[in-house]
């Protein structure tokens, strides 16, 4: 029995497959972020809905995906496509950016006090923050200062802990960890970012700027708004 039972446990801590690495550097945990597909697209039924643009009857019709022309509209169910569901989408990139910050959690005392370190751990926080706020828009109610401590909102993950049940919080703990999250990366993002697809001090303030303008805080969304123009105030020309 003994001997089972050890025999058990080596075979259980190998890899499924020798193919899978654990990220363990500062470059690693960059490849993860760097993964635009999953960290820089959020949810877009909040866009599809908003009344941010106009379609004619044709234009409508003419949408491929169902889910989208009922999300237009402002349908009551059937908002979200069964196969490839937009909350993969927001938890793909909170589960990317748990991973990230548990790595660093990991690392020696001399990487930790590194500018790539840094970085890598603001950028982990900003990304968390923008799909939490993103997500918190499509699905938690609006914010109410009254309400807000009793509306349930998101379940808040921390960690990468799969077995750990999910538990929705009230949207007054989805707003604070936003801008807790957004307001530690500040210091540890760079002005001016080797990539644009990457955070940045103004991106930061930005995401602060737009999420007391969802929480109708006015004042302070204008005070972000224009630490975020101080940085950068100019328009970027994505054209080729």
């Amino acid at each position: 029995m003994i001997l089972f039972v050890s025999g058990c446990n080596e075979y259980l801590s190998e890899k499924p497959d020798n193919s899978l690495a654990v990220p363990s550097t500062l470059k690693d945990l960059q490849a993860l972020l760097d993964n635009n597909g999953a960290l820089n697209v959020e949810p877009n039924t909040g866009e599809i809905s908003s009344g941010d643009f106009y379609l004619t009857q044709t234009d409508w019709s003419s949408l491929s995906s169902e889910a989208n022309r009922r999300a237009y509209i402002w349908e009551r169910d059937y908002l979200f496509e069964s196969n490839a569901t937009e909350w993969r989408t927001f938890s793909t990139a909170v589960y990317y950016c748990n991973t990230v910050l548990e790595g660093l959690q990991n690392m020696d005392r001399l990487r930790s006090k590194s500018e790539q370190y840094g970085n890598i751990k603001g950028q982990a926080l900003f990304f968390r923050a923008k799909n939490i706020l993103a997500a918190n828009i499509i699905w938690s109610p609006a914010y109410d200062e009254i309400t807000a401590s009793k509306d349930l909102g998101l379940p808040l993950r921390q960690n990468t802990d799969f077995n750990e049940r999910s538990v929705r919080s009230s949207v007054k703990a989805n707003y604070e960890q936003i801008i807790s999250d957004l307001k530690q990366s500040i210091p540890l993002l760079p002005n001016v970012p080797i990539s644009y697809v990457r955070p940045s001090k103004p991106a930061a303030y930005a995401c602060l700027s737009r999420t007391y303008l969802s929480m109708r805080q006015y004042k302070e969304a204008g005070l972000y708004a224009d630490s975020c123009l101080q940085l950068f105030d100019k328009l970027i020309n994505y054209n080729p």
